[in-house]
């Protein structure tokens, strides 16, 4: 029997990440995933009500990233310092907030279809990630196309990203 028990939904979701650091440290363990429709059941047993938990040793333990941060303590990808493990932290936090929002978006509705910052920023980052480090976005998140699609649309925008003023920024990778 797998010392470590992961509790979560059947989807990647919160949960992915401590997938991947099991993944990495070829760690065996027992993955029990359940439907929408027996959440109920589960979150009975699940400290907080919440999911994702893992069971490691006999205890119960929650929180997503408090979960994929024993982990990765654990098994060696958490720094060797405690500077590194600040620095891994900021990261790690960023994408959590980077979430947060991507949620609260995603809850909100723009019924017009109108352009947003938020929308003019997720472009411009596709694109400096594709001119600075020649990663193509639009590849990995195919549904990223019609938001560039969206921006690319209005006539002012189209003139500031084609000619001269395209080309001004940061140099090449």
């Amino acid at each position: 029997m797998a010392d470590i028990k992961l509790y979560y939904f059947d989807a990647r979701g919160v949960a992915e990440v401590s997938r991947l650091v099991l993944a990495f440290a070829k760690q065996p363990y027992e993955d029990i995933r359940w439907s929408m429709d027996d959440w109920p059941k589960y979150k009975k047993e699940s400290p907080f009500g919440q999911s994702p938990w893992i069971e490691y040793k006999g205890e119960k333990r929650s929180q997503s990233i408090g979960i994929s941060i024993f982990l990765a303590q654990k098994f060696g990808l958490y720094g060797k310092t405690h500077l590194e493990a600040l620095r891994i932290d900021e990261v790690v936090y960023l994408v959590r907030d980077v979430r947060l929002v991507w949620a609260q978006v995603d809850q909100e509705k723009n019924p017009t279809k109108k352009l947003t910052l938020a929308d003019i920023y997720v472009y411009d980052l596709v694109y400096q990630l594709k001119k600075v480090r020649n990663y193509d976005a639009l590849t990995k998140f195919p549904t990223l196309g019609s938001l560039k699609s969206k921006v690319e649309g209005n006539p002012d925008i189209a003139k500031q990203t084609t000619g001269e003023l395209s080309s001004r920024g940061f140099p090449e990778a």
